[in-house]
């Protein structure tokens, strides 16, 4: 079974409801396109680089994010994705470090009891983030 990657966004700050995390699974392909991204700033000079990424999240009163990206930078990568039917209102996850290459392509690849990586403000956030994913998963609440 792949493993998941589920990063708590900015919801809590919008002035909308907005989906309080971001899911996207962990291929060998996802983490290839994320190394060959990161390195594309710095090659060309330039400040980020963008892509689509099928990015799962919560349903929120039956919306989904539409132009759901990862932006990537030379030492870090997050999702964004704007809500359907709202004006000017766009979430954002956390960003994840990449400095480190190899400590992150660790950590994406080690096996993990519930095949989560959750990636949120303190381990207090982790865990509670944790659950809320589980809990929408097993009640088929992701888009």
């Amino acid at each position: 079974m792949p493993k998941t990657l589920v990063v708590e966004t900015n919801a809590g700050k919008l002035q909308v409801q907005a989906p309080s995390f971001v899911a996207v699974q962990i291929t060998p392909e996802f983490i290839s396109r994320l190394k060959e991204l990161r390195d594309l700033p710095d090659y060309y000079d330039l400040t980020e680089v963008r892509c689509e990424v099928d990015l799962k999240t919560e349903m929120i009163d039956g919306d989904t994010l539409v132009l759901p990206e990862m932006v990537v930078t030379s030492g870090q990568f997050w999702f964004t994705g704007e809500l359907r039917n709202t004006e000017d209102e766009c979430v954002c996850s956390h960003s994840i470090s990449t400095i480190d290459w190899n400590y992150v392509d660790q950590r994406l690849n080690a096996p993990d009891d519930d095949n989560l990586m959750v990636v949120a403000g303190t381990d207090e956030d982790v865990a509670h983030l944790r659950q809320t994913y589980l809990d929408k998963l097993a009640n088929d609440e992701i888009v």
